[in-house]
Order: structure tokens, then sequence, then C-alpha cells
């Protein structure tokens, strides 16, 4: 056991794992820095603009492209035909592109007529208009590199990108305020965009694509969607947290301790995030369901190791950081840290590896189903032990559910592997 450990840690490190996940940390190191520098020059009216504006497109990000770019990990890889790699990424742009522009022409159009909170926020809502659209192609640049295997260039391209934002936004944002930090932004995808194309230009030199059928269209929607909507439910399970600690609780004491105990725990997903990020083209290409299930079984034994560990590391660190960082006003949030550690850990290490992995091995309607599930379990179990509990029953509730789905996700995966 410790050998075949031994041998997927030299195997992910030869194969660019460090690359994405010290990508991944310098990209959120940079954006802090480089939100930062925004709220410091520009003015709290122009900051609540922007702020309201990005808020409502956030939402536009969890259903962008209708989940096309996350399809195309499946059914694009190192294996398959040039031409038909060429076609399903040419068909994955123009869909995803016209997707995200009826979506933000529709926003546009909406607040243009409708009374928002913030009427000076408009201008920011059709600033902000054609970066939707540019980032989704960016992305879906992005995922391609991934299913070349080419994660060194696929984290150089995130972090060039948050880069160039920072770069730019910190002069042009001295001058003419938010909208600076808008076309920093739009600086920082072109260039990203430009990079990608080029390298996939290199790649494809000499390659025709091929018409795709009706059966291929169809089958590389229907998985997109159903990526777009597990993963939204998903990110809504955090969200939800959030939201019932501050409507339910109503203590800004407590409100405010909960979110310093959770950032730490958070990052871990930085770790899991990676170990997704790197396999999953890897199990799509793997053939035979034994196959699958051995690779994907080591991946949950690897990552599950790797989290419990960074997990320990991390709560051992907890109060040395939060009294040197965050000060001696929040020494009471390290109690409540060692928990939201548990359960970062249990939905990091054991949860998103199986859930991660079922549409890499064409599995996508289980994965909605219980995510959804999931979603309103959570909701309904953290409102239930916030009112009997407190503060502290939001980790025990999310650790009940996350083992609950993590199961049940293994389990399914389990059956499916070994159907015959």
């Amino acid at each position: 056991m410790k050998k075949r450990l031994w041998n997927s840690v030299k195997s992910a490190i030869h194969g660019g794992i460090l690359y994405i996940l010290s990508g991944n940390i310098l990209v959120k190191a940079v954006s802090f820095i480089a939100s930062i520098v925004v709220i410091n020059v520009i003015s709290k009216e122009d900051l609540a603009y922007l702020t309201y504006a990005t808020n409502i497109y956030s939402y536009v990000s969890l259903v962008s492209g209708l989940g096309i770019g996350n399809a195309l990990l499946k059914f694009c890889s190192v294996d398959s035909q040039d031409k038909k790699n060429l076609s399903f990424l040419k068909f994955s742009i123009c869909f995803g592109a016209l997707i995200d522009f009826v979506f933000v022409i529709s926003i546009s159009v909406v607040v243009s007529f409708i009374n928002i909170p913030f009427p000076q926020a408009r201008v920011f809502f059709y600033a902000l208009s054609l970066l939707q659209v540019l980032t989704c192609i960016l992305s879906i640049l992005q995922v391609f590199l991934r299913t070349q295997l080419k994660n060194r260039l696929y984290a150089s391209v995130g972090l060039i990108n948050a880069v160039v934002i920072l770069g730019v936004g910190f002069f042009v944002v001295r001058f003419i305020g938010a909208m600076g930090y808008v076309i920093a932004q739009y600086v920082g995808v072109s260039v990203a965009t430009i990079i990608c194309f080029i390298s996939i230009r290199r790649y494809f030199r000499g390659v025709e694509s091929v018409s795709l059928d009706r059966k291929d269209i169809k089958a590389i929607i229907i998985m997109g969607i159903s990526l777009m909507l597990s993963n939204f439910f998903s990110g809504m399970m955090p969200i939800n947290e959030t939201f019932l600690v501050n409507n339910v609780i109503k203590d800004e004491i407590v409100v405010a301790n909960f979110r310093v105990a959770g950032l730490l725990p958070s990052q871990i997903l930085l770790i899991s995030g990676a170990i997704v990020v790197y396999y999953f083209p890897i199990v799509a290409r793997t053939d035979g369901k034994q196959d699958s299930w051995l690779l994907i079984r080591n991946i949950g034994f690897f990552s599950f190791i790797i989290t419990v560990a960074v997990a320990i590391i991390g709560m051992l660190l907890t109060p040395i950081i939060i009294r040197y960082v965050y000060g001696e006003k929040y020494l009471d949030a390290i109690s409540l840290s060692y928990v939201l550690w548990i359960m970062r850990s249990i939905n990091a290490g054991f949860r998103m590896v199986p859930m991660n992995m079922l549409p890499a091995i064409g599995k996508t309607k289980y994965n909605v189903w219980c995510a959804a599930i999931s979603c309103i379990s959570l909701t309904v179990v953290d409102y239930i032990v916030l009112k009997q509990i407190g503060i502290s029953g939001i980790a025990i509730g999310a650790i009940i559910v996350y083992l609950v789905s993590g199961v049940a996700f293994w389990v399914y995966l389990f059956r499916v592997t070994h159907q015959e």
C-alpha cells in the first residue's frame, strides 16, 4: 500500500500536479492583492456599484455555457483523433459563447428597465457583459489544455491572467477609478486567451475539423448541462451555510467568528481541487470499468491521505495564524475552526473524488440528483442544528451530510464499475 501511494505521488508530480496546485495558490494570492489595491484606491460608492454588478454576473458564471466547457473534458483527450478534438473544441467555443452572450444581453436589458438598488451600477453591467463571454471562451481553451495534459501551460495561463490584471489595474485604477479594474480584467483575459490560441493553433497545425453528427452534439450538450447542475448545487452548499448563519444566528460577533474560523479550512479545497483537475482527463481516457475503478480508488486513497495530513498541520497552525494575523479579538474563533477543518476535510478528502470522477466515466445524472438532495438536506439540517445547538452545530450537520453523500457516491461508483 505504501509503495502504491508513493508511486501515485511520484506519477502525479511528474505529470504536473504541482504546477496546478502552485498555480492555483499563486492565482489566489495575486487576486487577493489585486482586491486590496482596488479597495484602497477607488471610492466606497464605486466599489459598491462594481460589487453589485459582479455579484449578479457571478450567478451567470455558475451556469456559464451550460457547462459545455467541463463536458469537453470527457469528449476530448490525447488518445482521440485530432480532427474530432478540433471539432468538439470549435463547437464548445461557439455554443458556450452564444449561451453566455444571450445571458448577458438579457441581464443588460433587464437592468435597463427595472429599478435596481444602485442605478449607477448599470454602467458596470454594460462594461462587464462582454467580459463574461471572453471568460467563457478562455475557460474552454484552458479545459482543452487539460485534456491534452498540458498542465504546466494550463497553470501558467491562469497565473498570467491574474498578474496582468494586478499590474494593469494597479496603474489604471488610479486614473479612472473602478472602471480601470474592469479594463484590467479585459486585458488580462485577452492576453491569456491569445496565449491559449497560439498554443492550440500550433497543436492543430495542418488539421481540418470534421462535422459533428447530431448524436455527438446532443451527447456533449446533455453532459454539459448535467455537470453544470451538479456544480451549481455543490457550489450553493457553502453559500447556503453563510446565508443561514447570517439570518438565523443574527449576532455580529458570531458571524464574524464564523467568517474568520472558516478562512483557513476552506483553503484545503485547493489540494483536492488540484488532484481532481489533474486526474479527470486521465480517468476519462481510461478503458475498462475495472481499470477505472482501480484508478479512482487509488486517487481517492491518495487524496484522503494528503488531505488528512494537510488538515492536521492546518489545525496545529490555526491558533498561531489566528492570533498573529487576525488578532487577539478572534481567539474565540479557534475552537470553531477545528470542527470546520474536520468538515472541510471530509468533503475534500472523501467526497470530492467520486463526485468529480463519475462524470469522467460518463455517469452524470446521478451526480445531479445526489448534489441536489445533498444541497437541500444540508440546508434543512443546518437550519435545525443552528436553532437547537448554535453555531457549532453547522459543522456537525455538514459532517453528517458530507459523510452520507460521500458513501452514496462511492457505493454508486463501485456498482457502475462492476456491472456486466
